[in-house]
């Protein structure tokens, strides 16, 4: 079937954005309940939320030429993030010092989480630069892998298509 491989990726940003925009309404509901106003901080999370998807699709880019040659790849990336989520200051706040802070300062998807957590509660948003810098690096890498990816399927086909 001849189709743009592209496609792949625009239907799983597809699925990501759809279950978001429920977890929005769910959300919502959350903040009426706790009684917490909307601030003009809530359009600031929407970048942090943003830049945790264009993360996801890098990671998704990356590893999935590697995933149609070796299937372990899909195995070992569940197992690693699977560590890597408890390593994300997702419910825990991060830790100021020692080398959990190190770990949570190195982590690129800790500012990410953490400044659109802090908006969406309207606190300030913490360290803005470490989400500047992360941000950009995502978007660059997202371009790379896009490119790495193009190159790529085309061998990894022909591979596929010899066995």
């Amino acid at each position: 079937i001849n189709f743009k491989r592209e496609a792949l990726f625009l239907a799983a940003l597809g699925e990501v954005v759809f279950n978001f925009l429920v977890r929005v309404v769910l959300l919502a509901l959350v903040l009426a309940v706790y009684k917490i106003p909307p601030s003009v901080n809530l359009v600031w999370a929407a970048f942090g939320v943003l830049a945790l998807i264009l993360f996801g699709m890098l990671v998704g880019m990356t590893f999935a030429p590697f995933n149609i040659v070796y299937k372990d790849i899909e195995y070992g990336l569940f197992t690693l993030l699977s560590v890597w989520f408890f390593m994300t200051p997702v419910v825990y706040s991060a830790a100021p010092l020692g080398m959990p802070a190190i770990i949570a300062k190195l982590n690129p998807v800790s500012p990410m989480f953490s400044a659109a957590r802090n908006w969406i509660l309207g606190l300030p948003a913490g360290p803005g630069e470490d989400l500047l810098i992360y941000s950009v690096c995502t978007v660059t890498l997202m371009f790379l892998g896009w490119v790495l990816f193009r190159l790529a399927i085309p061998h990894i086909i022909e591979r596929a298509g010899s066995q």
